[in-house]
């Protein structure tokens, strides 16, 4: 029923990334009513639906993060981040609705395009991405970034399509969301055998057997193929073949 997010659980349910599926339902059941507002607020006006989704970000990351909704958990104020899901996960989807909707309101307007569909710009954009989740800044800033990139991905020029347009990152986009609900899942199966006849608990996503470095990285890039190949198989005889399914039997 998608209430993964609406405040029903304390906890994250069996399949953790099903959590967005439930926040985007309800950003989709949202989007009608934003359209409306964005359309008597004026399209040309984005900048205002800006600040409004980086308050929010700033209110979810600095405020709503540290409380806990539940009586049963004390808040915790050294929690600040957007890694909410099971408490405040349908405010963050909605909020990052509003995000996409921004990015495609200055996409179209092409008030930008003259910067951001430079390659250089895309290339620096992209590293500021990976200083910021490396150095761990403040996740609004993050996500700010992740907005640039898709604007200026959207505007493109030879150099970015030719990029996009690798046949091996076409195919990963196309098995991408079999691979989110399914890697979950498998880690936990993984973490369930490296439990087995051990008192240790499990710290990470892969332990190795002898604590060797070289091993882990063994372990993981098995486990990312693995993940790959599930992935592929879900999408081929699971997901496409339903959406086929769907499709035909309501058109």
């Amino acid at each position: 029923l998608f209430l993964e997010t609406v405040g029903i659980f304390d906890f994250a349910t069996w399949n953790m990334p099903a959590w967005s599926l439930s926040a985007e339902w309800w950003a989709y059941v949202m989007f009608p009513f934003a359209f409306i507002l964005f359309k008597k607020i004026g399209y040309r006006k984005w900048y205002l639906g800006l600040l409004v989704t980086i308050s929010l970000w700033l209110f979810i990351e600095f405020i709503l993060a540290p409380l806990h909704p539940f009586l049963t958990n004390p808040g915790n104020p050294k929690k600040i981040d957007l890694d909410v899901n099971w408490h405040w996960g349908t405010l963050r989807g909605i909020v990052g609705f509003i995000a996409g909707m921004i990015v495609w309101q200055v996409y179209k307007l092409s008030i930008f395009k003259s910067i951001f569909s430079k390659s250089w710009i895309i290339i620096a954009i992209l590293l500021q991405c990976l200083l910021s989740i490396y150095l761990s800044w403040y996740d609004t800033f993050t996500v700010f970034i992740f907005m640039m990139i898709i604007l200026s991905s959207a505007y493109g020029n030879p150099f970015i399509n030719k990029f996009y347009s690798i046949k091996i990152f076409k195919k990963l986009g196309d098995w991408s969301f079999s691979i989110y609900i399914w890697h979950m899942f498998i880690i936990n199966l993984i973490s369930f055998y490296f439990m087995l006849g051990r008192d240790q608990k499990v710290n990470g996503i892969l332990r190795p057997l002898n604590g060797d470095l070289t091993e882990t990285r063994i372990y993981f890039i098995v486990f990312i193929l693995t993940i790959i190949l599930i992935g592929y198989l879900s999408f081929r005889y699971i997901e496409t073949p339903s959406r086929k399914w769907i499709r035909n039997t309501f058109k």
